[in-house]
């Protein structure tokens, strides 16, 4: 076989591998899925994660000690979310519904919605070019009379993401995200504003601004709600390039509650070997403590 006819082979049959590995260009499936209600799901193809696609936008969490990361949006309104973080791909279903392009196979699709709804998931299978919808229903499981919140998100937010942070709290049953401004050499994952100014709501699902205030001396605070950001934001070298070590958590719980903020320790004793939650706590000047954070569950001081 002469080196023309060898390469025109090799060529054909990479072609051919690329053409079958991509999903049959021109065959491909076609998914709706409905949860009913925003929610989380996902897909696996031969038992095996998979990605749905395309997404409206994207939010890729590589989280440094900044919290730079942005919302990447390719609509005005997006209808999905995937969030990817540790190599894992979450998607969001922010109005509950969506359309997606598939390669045919056999597929397994997950859905999840907070603590008090119920997981649904289907086996099915694509032939090629087949349009398919999968509804799945995501019952209450009780617990009607709790409101589940997050008192520490950080992520950057500008009044343009609002819709879609909103739709995401609504997806993970969260009736109150709190999105923490905070401070580490400079500020990081910055909030386009305080106080009602700041909050952005859909139904009862609720964005309020606040921050965390870091002391390597005391321990991490937040401030919930407050109607304004409290500077300094935080203190020492590690964090605010000043050997300063005032103000202490005291005195922001009370300039804290003067501006209708909720005030507690981060970490359950704020992370540092200096903390001054015993004090605090004799002072009856908190109104909260972290206790589950990371997946775990913290009770030792």
């Amino acid at each position: 076989m002469s080196r023309l006819a060898l390469l025109a082979a090799s060529s054909l049959a990479l072609a051919f591998v690329q053409f079958r590995e991509s999903g049959l260009p021109g065959l491909a499936a076609h998914l709706e899925i409905s949860t009913g209600a925003p929610a989380r799901v996902y897909l696996l193809k031969d038992g095996r994660p998979f990605r749905l696609s395309p997404v409206d936008s994207l939010l890729p969490l590589t989280v440094d000690l900044f919290y730079r990361e942005r919302l990447w949006k390719r609509t005005e309104r997006p209808a999905t979310l995937e969030v990817t973080c540790h190599d894992e791909s979450h998607f969001i279903l922010l109005d509950g519904r969506a359309r997606f392009d598939l390669p045919p196979g056999r597929y397994r699709l997950e859905a999840y919605r907070g603590f008090f709804f119920r997981p649904a998931s289907a086996d099915f299978e694509l032939g090629p070019a087949e349009s398919r919808r999968i509804d799945l229903a995501l019952a209450p499981s009780g617990g009607s009379g709790w409101l589940s919140g997050d008192d520490h998100i950080h992520l950057t937010r500008g009044p343009e993401d609002d819709d879609v942070f909103v739709r995401w709290l609504e997806a993970e049953d969260l009736t109150v995200g709190n999105f923490l401004q905070l401070q580490r050499q400079s500020d990081a994952a910055v909030q386009h504003a305080f106080g009602p100014r700041g909050e952005a709501r859909r139904g009862s699902y609720t964005i309020r601004p606040g921050q965390e205030s870091r002391s390597e001396f005391y321990g991490h605070v937040n401030l919930l709600g407050g109607r304004e950001i409290l500077r300094p934001l935080s203190i020492g070298t590690v964090y605010a390039n000043s050997p300063a070590a005032y103000p202490f958590p005291l005195v922001l719980f009370e300039q804290g509650h003067k501006l209708g903020a909720t005030v507690g320790y981060a970490h359950f004793n704020g992370s540092q070997k200096h903390s001054t939650l015993l004090m605090d706590l004799a002072l009856g000047s908190l109104d909260f403590i972290e206790v589950f954070q990371f997946g775990e569950f913290k009770m030792e001081p």
